[in-house]
């Protein structure tokens, strides 16, 4: 089914993801889905149904709420095809996109962007946008489905301007976007008092110090995203170890996200390294749910292999947790390290310190306010999504305005003027992405 008309007048996008779990870019269509940008009508269609729920498949399901196996409630998508890897999943999302008849069709992650790409061909006046979340491909067919979808695509999509770098080099005339997926923003503060020499950042309650006479409270670290290869998560555990060692409170970790394939591999580390009993493992939550773990957190913790935006390191440093990163994509772009965040090189110096920042809460408190003062300003994912979706819409009837820099197109702002780089307007403030 097309689901209800869209308003007279309004933006229609289509956006083709591989399903409705837990990750970076399934959030922000969350996002969008529940708040759309005003005058647009935004709707999903996936390959396959989150994991564990009634959502049908082939069948729209627009309305309802798929909870994924994590315990993570997202909603359901409008089309579901027929799963993951069956490469009949085409067909209902295609008479889907017929019916619809959208204004735009994007397509995220490599199945998607071959979907996307045979609507392109069967629709070729209908603009066709591929969006990149990574400054790599993860294999050959994933290297595979963006060629070709690039080739076909009217514009490119980027999370960050890593990514772009990365990623759009050889795109010679292509209009390329930048679409920082901010999905979640930290909510109104709690009425917890804090006390006068606790941490005030944004989203968090404060933790009282603790005093000379009475025992430390632990030390704790957490994580929230997919629990995959990608995130390095073993360098985590790794990292735990040599903390626990020379820690003189207790350490916990606590571990939040959907499996991948990954948490087997991780628990059976945690056995050689002896920390099994300092690691939580807990289901993906909702945003809300995430602010009450990092409430009683210190440090976000994500050791990641390659990034493209790695929002959730953004949301932690919203809630004014310091991140514990590897310096790679865009994380190296808006954090510092010893100013709002650790940058990872080795597990033992890593381990020093985050023991170091933590005993010194003078200097925890500079670098966790940094973290989440970097943030404040920066453009909702609406605002970012509607003035992108918006210009490609206008390229493709003829009205938008077309820059040649170094053999691309450059997204232009309302005035004329040349933005940053590829960027389209409004942009993440030049502190938090260059």
């Amino acid at each position: 089914m097309s689901g209800p008309a869209a308003p007279s007048g309004e933006l229609r996008v289509c956006h083709l993801l591989h399903n409705s779990n837990v990750g970076g870019v399934e959030v922000a269509a969350d996002a969008l889905r529940a708040e759309p940008p005003h005058g647009m009508t935004y709707r999903v269609a996936t390959l396959a149904p989150a994991r564990n729920t009634a959502q049908t498949p082939a069948g729209r399901v627009a309305g309802n709420t798929g909870a994924t196996t994590s315990g993570a409630v997202l909603n359901a998508p409008d089309c579901v095809g027929l799963g993951l890897n069956n490469p009949l999943s085409v067909i209902p999302i295609l008479r889907w996109i017929r019916r619809s008849n959208p204004d735009l069709v994007i397509a995220s992650l490599w199945r998607s962007v071959l979907v996307g790409s045979a609507a392109r061909i069967l629709s070729p006046g209908r603009p066709f946008i591929v969006f990149l979340h990574n400054t790599r491909f993860k294999n050959r067919l994933d290297r595979l489905a963006h060629r070709i979808g690039l080739a076909l695509a009217d514009a490119v999509f980027c999370d960050a301007e890593s990514t772009r770098r990365a990623m759009t080099n050889e795109l010679a005339g292509k209009v390329v976007h930048i679409v920082p997926l901010l999905a979640r923003r930290p909510l109104a503060a709690t009425s917890t008092e804090p006390t006068s020499t606790a941490s005030t950042s944004p989203g968090r309650v404060a933790q009282a110090e603790p005093e000379s006479e009475t025992p430390q409270r632990s030390l704790q670290l957490v994580y929230w995203g997919r629990i995959t290869r990608q995130k390095r998560i073993d360098r985590a555990l790794r990292v735990l170890a040599e903390l626990a060692a020379i820690s003189a409170v207790p350490v916990r970790l606590t571990l939040i996200g959907p499996d991948n394939g990954e948490r087997r591999n991780l628990e059976q580390l945690a056995r050689f390294l002896d920390v099994t009993e300092l690691v939580t493992w807990q289901p993906a939550a909702d945003w809300e749910t995430l602010r009450t773990y990092a409430q009683t957190a210190d440090f976000f913790i994500q050791l990641s292999e390659f990034e493209g935006l790695g929002m959730s390191v953004i949301e932690a440093m919203q809630l004014g947790l310091v991140p514990v990163v590897t310096p790679v994509g865009q994380i190296a772009e808006y954090t510092e390290h010893d100013a709002n965040a650790i940058h990872h090189t080795a597990d033992l110096l890593t381990a020093s310190l985050i023991n170091a920042t933590w005993q010194d809460r003078d200097h925890y408190r500079r670098l966790s306010e940094a973290a989440a003062e970097h943030w404040r300003d920066a453009p909702t994912l609406q605002d970012s999504f509607a003035s992108a979706c918006q210009s490609v819409a206008d390229l493709g009837s003829g009205a938008g305005q077309r820059t040649a820099t170094s053999g691309r197109r450059v997204a232009t702002s309302s005035n004329g003027s040349e933005l940053h780089g590829t960027t389209s307007s409004p942009q993440v403030p030049p502190q938090a992405a260059s």
